[in-house]
């Protein structure tokens, strides 16, 4: 073939459709990019930020378990205004039955201050410690707590020493009363964190918390008023046709730019105080973003011993070690945690939401039954250290004095036979050691006789 004749070009069919596919893929590449730029994809859900103002001061509780679960400058000192009312409320039932009569003091309207709320008490009028109570979480009655306070304390300023008393018991150590009055007075004092402990015990007294979460209170005609008073649940996040309605609010009250508020649902039972607020209005919508924080995004964490052994402990009988008992944790630990944040599901995942001490006998006496309680172990959580939970710690085996034992155990000596075996242990050698000496010269003697002279 000439150098110059024309070769036919064979064509790769494969390599160009190779190239126009890559192309393809390049350009759809491109838009994914540009797409995912545009319009991100979401974020791992996480739980949000508490949601009250950097200006405001916030706590939410738990209040089974009196656990923090999450607050703001909480320890702030602020007037608790008719917040104290539910302090006063529940030094009565520490006091009294809610069954119990009482008569409103002659003197009731000049005593009471003139600014005060009042819904007219009659003086002589004779009613019950619950009616009273009502009049004062529905209607902030000062005439109804100066009832209180002089028919069961004798006066408003021993009244005021139980209501101290009341809130150290419930752990409201930063709060002082002088007072059972709602006004304002510079030795009246409390911080949200105080008042929503005072609150959750307030819960705990079921007679209370029914009295609190109805949706209407009645006082029956008594021998001075011949009407029915009645007295409504007004709080705004009760109400449906309210724009912060919550379903599971069931109290509270707002006074002087402080908030407090109740809500029990299926799986927790919440007060969450706000204090600072920019005024009414603005307060409740304060509340309803911090309830709603609480009940959507904590929920308990339940973690049940299955009965495991964490130790073992010897058993003696008097000084003989006879066997080795296993010994479990018994009973269950719950608290809240977030419910989109990482949380232990059994006893393994603690480390990083408790603390725990145990403690355990170095040994026991038999004998023992499966069942005894021998010890504790107490966990304390890291994020709030005054929440501490105490477990039993039990025996898992039953563990009975073999019969060999007891019999050895009998025939033991006592103290005076151990005495009189040492001494013969003492006396026996020493008399033999004085024999030999005695005896050997007569028997050297005898030794010499025998061999006669030399």
């Amino acid at each position: 073939m000439a150098l110059n004749d024309k070769v036919p070009i064979q064509m790769n069919p494969g390599r160009g459709g190779s190239s126009r596919l890559c192309r393809t893929a390049v350009v759809f590449l491109l838009c994914a990019v540009l797409l995912i730029a545009l319009f991100p994809l979401p974020a791992v859900a996480a739980t949000p930020d508490f949601p009250v103002s950097s200006d405001e001061q916030a706590v939410l509780i738990e209040t089974s378990t009196l656990q923090v679960l999450n607050s703001q400058k909480a320890d702030t000192r602020i007037d608790p205004g008719s917040l104290v009312n539910y302090l006063t409320v529940l030094t009565a039932v520490r006091h009294a039955d809610l069954s119990a009569r009482v008569t409103v003091p002659d003197n009731v309207e000049s005593a009471v201050p003139e600014d005060a709320p009042v819904v007219f008490l009659r003086p002589g009028e004779e009613l019950t410690v619950r009616d009273l109570a009502g009049a004062l979480l529905f209607n902030s009655a000062n005439d109804a707590a100066y009832a209180l306070a002089v028919s069961l304390a004798g006066s408003v300023e021993n009244y005021a020493v139980w209501m101290n008393e009341t809130a150290a018991d419930c752990g409201a150590g930063n709060t002082h009363i002088s007072s059972v009055y709602t006004l304002v007075d510079p030795g009246q004092y409390t911080t949200p964190k105080d008042i929503a402990r005072i609150a959750a015990y307030f819960s705990r007294e079921q007679e209370l918390y029914d009295i609190m979460s109805s949706d209407l209170f009645a006082i029956d005609p008594t021998n001075k008023i011949d009407e029915t008073r009645y007295y409504p649940n007004d709080l705004p996040l009760r109400q449906t046709i309210s724009l912060t309605y919550i379903e599971y609010v069931t109290g509270g009250r707002y006074s002087r730019n402080n908030i407090l508020v109740f809500a029990r649902s299926e799986t927790m039972d919440l007060v969450g105080v706000v204090s600072g607020t920019a005024g009414e209005d603005s307060a409740y919508y304060d509340a309803y973003d911090l309830m709603r924080f609480g009940l959507d995004y904590y929920q308990p964490v339940t973690i049940n011993y299955d009965g495991s052994s964490i130790a073992r402990v010897p058993v003696y009988s008097g000084n003989n070690k006879i066997a080795y008992t296993n010994i479990a944790i018994d009973g269950a630990l719950t608290f809240y945690a977030e419910t989109l944040s990482r949380k232990p599901t059994d006893a393994e995942g603690l480390g990083s939401f408790f603390s725990h001490t145990l403690s355990l006998p170095d040994k026991l006496q038999a004998p023992v039954q499966a069942g005894d309680k021998v010890g504790t172990v107490i966990y304390t959580m890291l994020a709030d250290p005054e929440i501490t939970i105490a477990l039993d710690c039990v025996v898992m085996d039953t563990v009975s004095v073999p019969r060999d034992v007891q019999i050895a155990g009998d025939n033991n000596p006592g103290n005076a036979e151990k005495i009189l075996s040492l001494i013969h242990w003492i006396v026996l050698p020493v008399l033999i050691i004085a024999i030999i000496a005695l005896l050997l010269p007569r028997i050297r003697d005898f030794l010499r006789r025998q061999r006669g002279p030399f």
